[in-house]
């Protein structure tokens, strides 16, 4: 983990990372989902739908910070998405 800490360039990041990922997956879902903006430090878990941000738990919408991670990790963002934003929980609202 350290080599990817310490990397500059954004492909030997990476390059790393698929290292990491080959060894364990769970320590490699931690790391992308790192993100450092100047001096904040946000943290997303996506398997439990958090950042350390809080919008994602209090809007049920992906914050920027786990719709970066969910890009880098390649997975489909709608399955992070609240159900209540789902076409089927609108209609099951607005039905008598």
């Amino acid at each position: 983990m350290w080599r990817a800490a310490k990397c500059t360039y954004l492909a030997a990041w990476e390059k790393e990372l698929m290292k990491i990922r080959a060894i364990s997956e769970g320590a490699y879902r931690h790391l992308i989902g790192i993100l450092i903006r100047g001096r904040d430090k946000f943290v997303a878990d996506l398997l439990k739908k958090e950042c350390t941000c809080r919008k994602f738990q209090m809007t049920g919408l992906p914050c920027p910070h786990a719709v970066s991670a969910i890009n880098c990790a390649k997975d489909d963002i709608r399955k992070y998405v609240a159900s209540c934003y789902t076409k089927a929980a609108y209609v099951a609202c607005y039905t008598p």
